[in-house]
Protein backbone atom coordinates (compact mmCIF):
# COMPACT_ATOMS: atom_id res chain seq x y z
CA UNK A 1 0.00 0.00 0.00
CA UNK A 2 1.34 3.85 -1.10
CA UNK A 3 1.80 6.04 1.83
CA UNK A 4 -0.74 8.60 2.22
CA UNK A 5 0.60 12.82 2.10
CA UNK A 6 -0.08 12.67 6.12
CA UNK A 7 1.76 9.62 6.33
CA UNK A 8 4.69 11.20 4.16
CA UNK A 9 4.78 14.19 6.50
CA UNK A 10 4.88 11.51 9.35
CA UNK A 11 7.75 10.08 7.27
CA UNK A 12 9.96 13.35 6.24
CA UNK A 13 9.75 14.08 9.88
CA UNK A 14 10.97 10.54 11.13
CA UNK A 15 14.16 10.68 8.53
CA UNK A 16 14.73 14.36 9.83
CA UNK A 17 14.89 13.82 13.06
CA UNK A 18 17.13 10.72 12.64
CA UNK A 19 19.56 12.57 10.70
CA UNK A 20 19.23 15.07 13.22
CA UNK A 21 20.60 13.17 15.89
CA UNK A 22 22.84 10.89 13.75
CA UNK A 23 24.25 14.26 13.51
CA UNK A 24 24.40 15.35 17.25
CA UNK A 25 25.63 12.32 18.61
CA UNK A 26 29.43 10.72 18.77
CA UNK A 27 29.38 8.21 15.98
CA UNK A 28 31.38 4.86 15.97
CA UNK A 29 34.12 4.18 13.79
CA UNK A 30 33.12 3.26 10.31
CA UNK A 31 33.47 -0.40 8.74
CA UNK A 32 34.12 1.28 4.98
CA UNK A 33 34.39 4.46 3.51
CA UNK A 34 31.85 4.30 0.98
CA UNK A 35 33.96 6.38 -1.41
CA UNK A 36 36.29 3.06 -2.03
CA UNK A 37 33.69 -0.02 -0.84
CA UNK A 38 30.54 1.55 -1.59
CA UNK A 39 27.73 -0.53 -0.15
CA UNK A 40 30.04 -2.98 1.74
CA UNK A 41 30.56 -0.15 4.17
CA UNK A 42 26.51 -0.03 5.08
CA UNK A 43 26.36 -4.05 5.04
CA UNK A 44 29.04 -4.05 7.75
CA UNK A 45 27.52 -1.40 10.03
CA UNK A 46 25.93 -3.62 12.99
CA UNK A 47 21.88 -2.47 12.83
CA UNK A 48 22.10 -3.15 9.03
CA UNK A 49 24.26 -6.49 9.08
CA UNK A 50 21.31 -7.74 11.93
CA UNK A 51 18.81 -6.85 9.01
CA UNK A 52 20.36 -8.55 6.37
CA UNK A 53 20.91 -11.30 8.83
CA UNK A 54 24.51 -11.52 7.95
CA UNK A 55 26.18 -14.04 10.00
CA UNK A 56 29.43 -13.54 11.94
CA UNK A 57 31.82 -15.30 9.32
CA UNK A 58 30.51 -13.41 6.29
CA UNK A 59 30.82 -9.65 8.42
CA UNK A 60 34.51 -11.07 9.20
CA UNK A 61 34.66 -11.56 5.56
CA UNK A 62 33.37 -8.31 4.41
CA UNK A 63 35.89 -6.36 6.91
CA UNK A 64 38.66 -8.09 5.58
CA UNK A 65 37.70 -7.73 2.10
CA UNK A 66 36.78 -3.11 2.92
CA UNK A 67 40.18 -3.42 4.67
CA UNK A 68 41.60 -5.21 1.47
CA UNK A 69 39.94 -2.83 -0.94
CA UNK A 70 40.97 0.59 0.70
CA UNK A 71 44.70 -0.46 0.99
CA UNK A 72 44.09 -0.95 -2.79
CA UNK A 73 42.33 2.25 -3.06
CA UNK A 74 45.03 4.47 -1.23
CA UNK A 75 47.58 5.35 -4.82
CA UNK A 76 44.76 5.44 -6.98
CA UNK A 77 42.92 7.91 -4.20
CA UNK A 78 46.53 10.00 -3.97
CA UNK A 79 46.20 10.20 -8.09
CA UNK A 80 42.63 12.04 -7.82
CA UNK A 81 42.81 13.88 -4.39
CA UNK A 82 43.15 17.35 -6.73
CA UNK A 83 40.55 16.45 -9.09
CA UNK A 84 36.63 17.95 -8.25
CA UNK A 85 34.45 16.02 -6.16
CA UNK A 86 32.18 14.76 -9.01
CA UNK A 87 35.21 13.89 -11.50
CA UNK A 88 37.32 11.97 -8.77
CA UNK A 89 33.41 10.63 -8.03
CA UNK A 90 33.13 9.36 -11.17
CA UNK A 91 37.23 7.65 -12.00
CA UNK A 92 36.23 6.12 -8.74
CA UNK A 93 33.24 4.15 -10.02
CA UNK A 94 34.72 1.44 -11.53
CA UNK A 95 37.09 0.77 -8.26
CA UNK A 96 33.85 0.82 -5.92
CA UNK A 97 31.61 -1.30 -8.46
CA UNK A 98 34.27 -3.79 -8.19
CA UNK A 99 34.61 -3.64 -4.81
CA UNK A 100 30.79 -4.60 -4.18
CA UNK A 101 30.99 -7.50 -6.74
CA UNK A 102 33.78 -9.28 -4.69
CA UNK A 103 31.43 -8.11 -1.67
CA UNK A 104 28.74 -9.77 -2.82
CA UNK A 105 29.84 -12.85 -3.63
CA UNK A 106 29.00 -13.36 0.36
CA UNK A 107 25.28 -12.25 0.23
CA UNK A 108 22.14 -14.12 -1.46
CA UNK A 109 19.92 -12.06 -3.61
CA UNK A 110 17.84 -11.18 -1.16
CA UNK A 111 20.15 -9.83 1.35
CA UNK A 112 21.41 -7.54 -1.88
CA UNK A 113 17.96 -6.13 -2.45
CA UNK A 114 17.28 -5.61 0.84
CA UNK A 115 20.77 -3.91 1.63
CA UNK A 116 19.54 -1.77 -1.53
CA UNK A 117 16.47 -0.76 -0.51
CA UNK A 118 17.79 0.36 3.23
CA UNK A 119 20.12 2.87 1.11
CA UNK A 120 17.44 4.32 -0.91
CA UNK A 121 15.39 4.46 2.47
CA UNK A 122 18.31 5.95 3.93
CA UNK A 123 19.07 8.53 1.45
CA UNK A 124 15.53 9.54 0.84
CA UNK A 125 14.47 11.19 -2.00
CA UNK A 126 17.39 12.78 -2.99
CA UNK A 127 17.97 9.24 -4.81
CA UNK A 128 15.79 10.73 -7.56
CA UNK A 129 18.70 12.61 -8.86
CA UNK A 130 20.23 9.37 -9.34
CA UNK A 131 20.13 7.71 -13.47
CA UNK A 132 18.78 4.22 -12.13
CA UNK A 133 16.18 5.32 -9.74
CA UNK A 134 14.83 8.04 -11.94
CA UNK A 135 14.76 5.43 -14.57
CA UNK A 136 12.98 2.43 -12.24
CA UNK A 137 10.35 5.15 -11.26
CA UNK A 138 9.45 6.41 -14.65
CA UNK A 139 10.50 10.43 -14.34
CA UNK A 140 9.44 12.31 -17.11
CA UNK A 141 12.43 14.46 -18.81
CA UNK A 142 10.41 17.42 -17.19
CA UNK A 143 10.21 16.07 -14.25
CA UNK A 144 13.98 15.47 -13.90
CA UNK A 145 15.10 18.69 -14.77
CA UNK A 146 12.53 20.03 -12.06
CA UNK A 147 14.33 17.48 -9.46
CA UNK A 148 17.58 18.19 -10.03
CA UNK A 149 16.73 22.12 -9.19
CA UNK A 150 15.46 21.14 -5.75
CA UNK A 151 18.36 19.37 -5.63
CA UNK A 152 20.73 21.39 -6.30
CA UNK A 153 18.93 24.17 -3.52
CA UNK A 154 18.90 21.37 -1.19
CA UNK A 155 22.72 20.78 -1.45
CA UNK A 156 23.12 24.66 -0.96
CA UNK A 157 21.01 24.64 2.40
CA UNK A 158 22.01 21.75 3.71
CA UNK A 159 26.02 23.28 3.52
CA UNK A 160 25.42 25.95 5.80
CA UNK A 161 23.03 26.15 8.90
CA UNK A 162 23.11 24.33 12.10
CA UNK A 163 22.28 20.32 12.64
CA UNK A 164 18.74 21.30 13.56
CA UNK A 165 18.40 23.91 10.57
CA UNK A 166 19.70 21.23 8.22
CA UNK A 167 17.09 18.56 9.66
CA UNK A 168 14.50 20.77 8.94
CA UNK A 169 16.12 21.21 5.28
CA UNK A 170 15.72 17.53 4.55
CA UNK A 171 12.48 17.20 5.89
CA UNK A 172 11.14 20.20 3.68
CA UNK A 173 12.95 18.88 0.67
CA UNK A 174 11.42 15.42 1.07
CA UNK A 175 7.78 16.46 0.48
CA UNK A 176 9.08 19.20 -2.02
CA UNK A 177 10.73 16.15 -3.51
CA UNK A 178 7.65 14.32 -3.06
CA UNK A 179 4.96 16.63 -4.22
CA UNK A 180 7.25 16.44 -7.82
CA UNK A 181 5.94 12.60 -7.97
CA UNK A 182 2.53 11.03 -9.41
CA UNK A 183 0.67 8.37 -7.24
CA UNK A 184 2.92 5.98 -9.23
CA UNK A 185 5.45 6.77 -9.18
CA UNK A 186 5.58 7.75 -5.49
CA UNK A 187 4.47 3.93 -4.67
CA UNK A 188 7.53 2.99 -7.18
CA UNK A 189 10.01 4.72 -5.10
CA UNK A 190 8.78 3.62 -2.07
CA UNK A 191 9.10 -0.35 -2.97
CA UNK A 192 12.58 0.65 -3.97
CA UNK A 193 13.07 1.74 -0.41
CA UNK A 194 11.54 -1.31 1.28
CA UNK A 195 8.63 1.20 2.42
CA UNK A 196 5.81 -0.20 0.35
CA UNK A 197 5.13 -4.18 -0.44
CA UNK A 198 5.36 -5.41 -3.88
CA UNK A 199 8.36 -6.32 -6.72
CA UNK A 200 10.79 -3.52 -7.09
CA UNK A 201 10.97 -1.60 -10.33
CA UNK A 202 13.18 -2.02 -13.02
CA UNK A 203 14.22 0.47 -15.42
CA UNK A 204 12.64 0.76 -18.90
CA UNK A 205 14.11 -1.21 -22.08
CA UNK A 206 16.30 0.81 -23.70
CA UNK A 207 14.66 -0.39 -26.88
CA UNK A 208 11.38 -0.41 -26.19
CA UNK A 209 11.67 3.38 -24.61
CA UNK A 210 12.95 4.44 -28.04
CA UNK A 211 10.08 2.76 -29.93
Amino acid sequence: RSLTPWHWCLFAAFTAATLFIHASSPTPARAGDPAFVGLLALATEPDVAKKLGLSDETIDKLEMLIEQREGEALELALKLKDLPAEERAAQMKPFVAESERLGFVHLDEPQQIKLQQIRVFRAGLATLGETDIADRVGLLPEQRTEIAQLLQSRAADLARGTSLERASARSRYERELSAKLTRDQRNAWERLAGIASGPRPTAPDPATAAA
